[in-house]
Protein backbone atom coordinates (compact mmCIF):
# COMPACT_ATOMS: atom_id res chain seq x y z
CA UNK A 1 0.00 0.00 0.00
CA UNK A 2 1.98 3.20 -1.44
CA UNK A 3 2.18 6.10 1.10
CA UNK A 4 -1.26 8.43 -0.49
CA UNK A 5 -3.34 5.10 -0.51
CA UNK A 6 -2.25 4.35 3.79
CA UNK A 7 -3.09 8.25 4.59
CA UNK A 8 -6.45 8.24 2.76
CA UNK A 9 -7.53 5.06 4.86
CA UNK A 10 -6.14 5.91 8.19
CA UNK A 11 -8.10 9.10 7.61
CA UNK A 12 -11.05 7.62 6.61
CA UNK A 13 -11.08 5.21 9.30
CA UNK A 14 -10.37 8.07 11.62
CA UNK A 15 -13.37 10.26 10.60
CA UNK A 16 -15.32 6.88 10.46
CA UNK A 17 -14.42 5.99 14.34
CA UNK A 18 -15.21 9.45 15.06
CA UNK A 19 -18.79 9.74 13.29
CA UNK A 20 -22.11 8.22 15.21
CA UNK A 21 -23.04 7.55 11.41
CA UNK A 22 -21.79 4.01 11.27
CA UNK A 23 -22.75 3.47 14.37
CA UNK A 24 -26.29 4.05 13.09
CA UNK A 25 -26.25 1.36 9.86
CA UNK A 26 -24.39 -1.27 12.43
CA UNK A 27 -27.40 -0.85 14.19
CA UNK A 28 -29.77 -0.81 11.04
CA UNK A 29 -27.81 -4.04 9.97
CA UNK A 30 -28.69 -5.88 13.33
CA UNK A 31 -32.34 -4.73 13.46
CA UNK A 32 -32.92 -5.87 10.28
CA UNK A 33 -31.27 -9.14 10.40
CA UNK A 34 -33.92 -11.68 11.51
CA UNK A 35 -31.84 -14.66 12.06
CA UNK A 36 -29.70 -12.48 14.43
CA UNK A 37 -32.66 -10.80 15.81
CA UNK A 38 -33.97 -14.47 16.32
CA UNK A 39 -31.21 -15.78 18.04
CA UNK A 40 -31.32 -13.31 20.32
CA UNK A 41 -34.50 -13.42 21.53
CA UNK A 42 -34.04 -17.27 21.76
CA UNK A 43 -30.95 -16.48 24.15
CA UNK A 44 -33.12 -14.36 26.54
CA UNK A 45 -35.89 -16.46 25.95
CA UNK A 46 -33.42 -18.96 27.66
CA UNK A 47 -31.96 -17.06 29.90
CA UNK A 48 -35.22 -15.91 31.46
CA UNK A 49 -36.54 -19.05 31.80
CA UNK A 50 -39.51 -18.72 29.34
CA UNK A 51 -40.96 -20.62 26.47
CA UNK A 52 -39.68 -19.59 22.90
CA UNK A 53 -41.14 -20.85 20.16
CA UNK A 54 -41.48 -18.30 17.43
CA UNK A 55 -40.01 -15.08 16.49
CA UNK A 56 -42.76 -12.25 15.58
CA UNK A 57 -41.29 -8.48 15.96
CA UNK A 58 -38.23 -6.76 15.84
CA UNK A 59 -39.11 -3.47 16.57
CA UNK A 60 -37.20 -1.60 18.88
CA UNK A 61 -39.20 0.74 21.56
CA UNK A 62 -37.26 3.43 22.67
CA UNK A 63 -38.04 5.69 25.47
CA UNK A 64 -35.73 8.81 26.75
CA UNK A 65 -37.00 10.66 29.29
CA UNK A 66 -37.79 10.67 33.24
CA UNK A 67 -38.34 7.84 35.55
CA UNK A 68 -41.49 8.61 36.98
CA UNK A 69 -40.94 5.72 39.74
CA UNK A 70 -37.44 7.11 40.86
CA UNK A 71 -37.10 9.85 43.39
CA UNK A 72 -35.31 12.58 40.97
CA UNK A 73 -33.67 9.97 38.94
CA UNK A 74 -34.03 10.12 35.15
CA UNK A 75 -33.19 7.05 32.75
CA UNK A 76 -32.61 5.94 29.40
CA UNK A 77 -34.46 3.00 28.73
CA UNK A 78 -35.07 0.83 26.01
CA UNK A 79 -37.56 -2.01 25.65
CA UNK A 80 -37.70 -4.06 22.71
CA UNK A 81 -41.03 -5.81 22.27
CA UNK A 82 -41.62 -8.83 20.68
CA UNK A 83 -43.98 -12.19 20.89
CA UNK A 84 -43.93 -15.46 21.75
CA UNK A 85 -46.23 -18.74 22.11
CA UNK A 86 -46.77 -20.18 25.74
CA UNK A 87 -47.96 -23.55 25.76
CA UNK A 88 -51.60 -22.57 25.34
CA UNK A 89 -50.46 -21.09 21.96
CA UNK A 90 -51.85 -18.03 23.33
CA UNK A 91 -49.78 -15.13 21.27
CA UNK A 92 -48.30 -12.88 24.38
CA UNK A 93 -46.62 -9.60 24.32
CA UNK A 94 -43.41 -9.56 26.23
CA UNK A 95 -40.85 -6.40 26.71
CA UNK A 96 -37.61 -6.54 27.98
CA UNK A 97 -35.08 -3.77 28.43
CA UNK A 98 -31.82 -3.88 25.73
CA UNK A 99 -30.16 -0.69 27.43
CA UNK A 100 -30.58 1.21 30.68
CA UNK A 101 -28.49 4.29 31.46
CA UNK A 102 -29.56 6.31 34.62
CA UNK A 103 -28.80 9.46 35.31
CA UNK A 104 -28.72 12.14 37.88
CA UNK A 105 -30.34 15.92 37.38
CA UNK A 106 -28.13 17.81 39.55
CA UNK A 107 -29.75 20.62 41.86
CA UNK A 108 -31.49 23.85 40.14
CA UNK A 109 -27.94 25.60 41.29
CA UNK A 110 -25.83 23.76 39.28
CA UNK A 111 -25.16 25.46 35.89
CA UNK A 112 -22.93 25.95 33.21
CA UNK A 113 -22.06 28.00 30.66
CA UNK A 114 -22.25 26.85 26.91
CA UNK A 115 -19.84 27.71 24.09
CA UNK A 116 -22.08 30.63 23.43
CA UNK A 117 -22.72 31.36 27.05
CA UNK A 118 -25.79 30.28 27.48
CA UNK A 119 -26.57 28.65 30.75
CA UNK A 120 -27.20 25.26 31.12
CA UNK A 121 -28.35 22.53 33.59
CA UNK A 122 -25.82 19.68 34.35
CA UNK A 123 -26.95 15.98 34.25
CA UNK A 124 -24.85 13.43 35.34
CA UNK A 125 -24.46 9.65 34.23
CA UNK A 126 -24.63 7.50 37.72
CA UNK A 127 -25.05 3.88 36.20
CA UNK A 128 -24.68 1.80 32.80
CA UNK A 129 -26.85 -1.08 32.86
CA UNK A 130 -26.08 -4.06 30.34
CA UNK A 131 -26.40 -2.82 26.63
CA UNK A 132 -27.49 -5.19 24.20
CA UNK A 133 -26.91 -5.38 20.54
CA UNK A 134 -23.98 -3.48 20.12
CA UNK A 135 -26.21 -0.49 20.34
CA UNK A 136 -24.60 1.25 23.40
CA UNK A 137 -23.24 4.10 21.16
CA UNK A 138 -26.83 5.29 20.04
CA UNK A 139 -28.01 5.03 23.10
CA UNK A 140 -25.52 7.69 24.89
CA UNK A 141 -26.26 9.58 21.64
CA UNK A 142 -29.68 9.90 22.19
CA UNK A 143 -28.93 11.10 25.84
CA UNK A 144 -27.03 13.87 24.70
CA UNK A 145 -29.81 14.79 22.59
CA UNK A 146 -32.63 14.41 25.13
CA UNK A 147 -30.32 16.21 27.83
CA UNK A 148 -29.46 19.37 24.90
CA UNK A 149 -33.58 19.55 23.94
CA UNK A 150 -33.90 20.49 27.64
CA UNK A 151 -31.12 22.80 27.63
CA UNK A 152 -28.59 20.43 29.66
CA UNK A 153 -25.13 19.33 29.41
CA UNK A 154 -24.06 15.37 29.97
CA UNK A 155 -21.21 14.85 32.41
CA UNK A 156 -19.21 11.36 33.43
CA UNK A 157 -19.99 10.13 36.92
CA UNK A 158 -17.69 12.34 39.36
CA UNK A 159 -16.22 8.92 41.17
CA UNK A 160 -16.08 5.78 38.65
CA UNK A 161 -15.92 5.21 34.97
CA UNK A 162 -14.88 2.21 33.68
CA UNK A 163 -12.03 1.83 31.15
CA UNK A 164 -14.84 1.57 28.56
CA UNK A 165 -16.87 4.59 29.50
CA UNK A 166 -13.17 6.22 29.26
CA UNK A 167 -12.78 5.20 25.83
CA UNK A 168 -16.32 6.45 25.00
CA UNK A 169 -15.62 10.00 26.71
CA UNK A 170 -12.64 10.35 24.94
CA UNK A 171 -13.90 10.01 21.39
CA UNK A 172 -16.95 12.69 22.38
CA UNK A 173 -13.74 15.07 22.89
CA UNK A 174 -12.65 14.56 18.69
CA UNK A 175 -16.14 14.71 17.43
CA UNK A 176 -17.60 17.63 15.46
CA UNK A 177 -20.76 16.93 16.12
CA UNK A 178 -20.51 17.48 19.96
CA UNK A 179 -20.44 20.58 21.73
CA UNK A 180 -18.05 20.22 25.11
CA UNK A 181 -18.67 23.04 28.09
CA UNK A 182 -16.02 23.51 30.37
CA UNK A 183 -16.47 22.59 33.99
CA UNK A 184 -14.78 24.00 36.46
CA UNK A 185 -13.71 21.98 39.93
CA UNK A 186 -14.48 22.61 43.60
CA UNK A 187 -11.77 23.93 45.40
CA UNK A 188 -12.70 23.39 48.56
CA UNK A 189 -13.69 19.76 48.30
CA UNK A 190 -10.05 18.18 48.81
CA UNK A 191 -7.71 21.02 49.57
CA UNK A 192 -4.66 18.45 48.91
CA UNK A 193 -6.14 17.23 45.63
CA UNK A 194 -7.26 20.71 44.25
CA UNK A 195 -3.84 22.78 45.76
CA UNK A 196 -2.58 25.24 42.90
CA UNK A 197 -5.61 24.76 40.50
CA UNK A 198 -7.54 27.61 39.29
CA UNK A 199 -10.78 27.91 37.66
CA UNK A 200 -11.53 29.36 34.12
CA UNK A 201 -15.20 31.29 35.68
CA UNK A 202 -13.64 32.24 39.09
CA UNK A 203 -16.59 34.71 40.09
CA UNK A 204 -19.23 32.19 38.76
CA UNK A 205 -19.31 28.67 41.74
CA UNK A 206 -22.55 26.93 39.67
CA UNK A 207 -20.28 25.11 37.72
CA UNK A 208 -17.85 23.98 40.78
CA UNK A 209 -18.14 20.31 40.83
CA UNK A 210 -15.52 16.74 42.25
CA UNK A 211 -13.22 16.84 39.08
CA UNK A 212 -10.97 13.61 40.85
CA UNK A 213 -11.46 11.84 37.66
CA UNK A 214 -10.11 14.72 35.61
CA UNK A 215 -7.23 15.49 38.16
CA UNK A 216 -6.22 11.71 38.17
CA UNK A 217 -6.71 11.07 34.33
CA UNK A 218 -4.13 14.49 33.49
CA UNK A 219 -1.50 12.75 35.64
CA UNK A 220 -1.89 9.60 34.20
CA UNK A 221 -1.77 11.01 30.63
CA UNK A 222 -0.21 14.28 30.89
CA UNK A 223 2.09 13.57 33.94
CA UNK A 224 0.59 17.20 34.88
CA UNK A 225 -2.52 17.63 37.07
CA UNK A 226 -3.12 21.21 35.86
CA UNK A 227 -4.04 19.26 32.26
CA UNK A 228 -6.95 18.72 34.21
CA UNK A 229 -9.14 20.98 32.16
CA UNK A 230 -8.29 19.45 28.76
CA UNK A 231 -9.60 16.23 29.59
CA UNK A 232 -13.28 14.49 28.72
CA UNK A 233 -14.04 14.45 32.41
CA UNK A 234 -14.09 18.26 33.17
CA UNK A 235 -16.11 18.82 29.85
CA UNK A 236 -20.28 18.85 30.08
CA UNK A 237 -21.27 17.05 26.68
CA UNK A 238 -24.86 19.03 24.46
CA UNK A 239 -25.31 18.89 20.82
CA UNK A 240 -27.31 21.85 18.63
CA UNK A 241 -30.71 21.04 16.92
CA UNK A 242 -28.98 20.94 13.59
CA UNK A 243 -26.62 17.91 14.74
CA UNK A 244 -29.64 15.44 16.46
CA UNK A 245 -28.99 12.78 13.59
CA UNK A 246 -29.33 10.25 15.82
CA UNK A 247 -32.84 11.27 16.92
CA UNK A 248 -33.70 12.09 12.64
CA UNK A 249 -32.12 8.64 11.90
CA UNK A 250 -34.22 6.35 14.25
CA UNK A 251 -37.56 8.54 13.32
CA UNK A 252 -37.30 8.37 9.72
CA UNK A 253 -36.49 4.52 10.04
CA UNK A 254 -39.83 2.07 10.61
CA UNK A 255 -38.02 -0.57 12.70
CA UNK A 256 -37.63 2.28 15.67
CA UNK A 257 -40.24 3.46 17.96
CA UNK A 258 -38.55 6.50 19.40
CA UNK A 259 -39.95 9.15 22.20
CA UNK A 260 -38.52 11.98 23.81
CA UNK A 261 -40.71 12.33 27.38
CA UNK A 262 -41.25 15.63 28.88
CA UNK A 263 -39.01 17.37 30.67
CA UNK A 264 -40.08 18.73 34.77
CA UNK A 265 -39.31 21.90 35.73
CA UNK A 266 -39.80 20.58 39.57
CA UNK A 267 -36.34 21.63 41.41
CA UNK A 268 -34.71 18.38 43.02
Amino acid sequence: MNKKILKKYIKNFINESLSIEPQIEKARKIIYNDQAMKSFFENLSSTLGIKYTQYVDSKIHIYVGRDLAGEGTHTLEGNIVFSYLDDNNAEKKKSWNFAEIAIDKLPQNKKVFDNEGKERSIYQIYNTYAVKLELGALMYDLLIEYISTNNGVLISDRHDVSDDAVTVWEKYMQRSDVQRAQIDVDLDYDHKLTAGLENTTKDYWHDDLLQSKAISYAKEKYDDKHMWLETPFAKGLYKKDSDFRVKSALESDEKFILTFGDESEEEY
